[in-house]
């Protein structure tokens, strides 16, 4: 254990180790507070799919349009993200 944690502090400085270990314990946190919060103020019937939900219904046609472009433009970006951390893990693709 002791030669794994010299070779990635030979590449990784402590002090990023230890920001990114407070980081992730702050997300983990804030998760488990958040994800609770926003269960609990769903509609009853969110999942429903009878209920029909229109994106920004009340806004200009042409600001829901790009709303919709950006939002569906960033899922494939998460998507493709998700795809590279899959299948590279750790060397160039």
């Amino acid at each position: 254990m002791d030669g794994l944690l010299a070779t990635v502090q030979q590449w990784i400085p402590v002090d990023v180790l230890i920001g990114l270990t407070v980081a992730s314990a702050i997300g983990f946190i804030g998760s488990l507070i958040a994800i609770p919060l926003i269960l609990v103020r769903l509609p009853a019937d969110y999942f429903d799919t009878r209920t029909p939900r229109h994106w920004m219904k009340d806004h200009h046609p042409a600001l829901r349009l790009s709303g919709l472009v950006v939002k569906n433009v960033v899922g494939i970006v998460f998507l493709l993200a998700g795809f590279a951390m899959l299948f590279c893990r750790g060397r160039a693709c």
